[in-house]
């Protein structure tokens, strides 16, 4: 009797660190792009309504890490156990508000606040995927 081929633990190691990889980079991508698209809504939504100048780059860039922030912070409580629920109300509320901001600025249709929204959506998206 044969024994059964065995797996070759190397080549699955080795496709686990490339698929390992290209989520990272994938995920960095996408998370740059709502980002950037993010800040820009934010900043333009900011100063339009009477935050000139700086507060309105400030008002883009706390927002903007706030949402990385609560997803990093939710990822190392979750490695210690310990409770989410503050770091995922900051992360709703940043990602809420980074939409409503994306929102306001969108053409007013169905279509036109579904492509504001998605920036937003995906970077969400992209922190449950980091946590699962």
């Amino acid at each position: 009797m044969s024994e059964p081929r065995k797996p070759f633990p190397e080549r699955a190691d080795r496709a686990a660190r490339v698929e390992g990889v290209v989520q990272v980079v994938i995920m960095l991508a996408i998370g740059a792009a709502a980002a950037a698209a993010s800040f820009t809504h934010v900043h333009d939504v900011a100063e339009a309504h009477g935050q000139p100048g700086w507060l309105a780059w400030a008002d883009a860039i706390v927002l903007e890490l706030m949402s990385v922030a609560g997803g990093l912070e939710l990822r190392r409580r979750k490695r210690l156990g310990a409770h989410l629920w503050f770091p995922a109300v900051v992360l709703v509320v940043a990602v809420v508000l980074s939409l409503g901001a994306q929102v306001v600025e969108a053409e007013p249709s169905v279509i036109g606040w579904l492509a504001a929204a998605l920036p937003a959506a995906g970077f969400l998206a992209m922190v449950k995927i980091a946590l699962g």
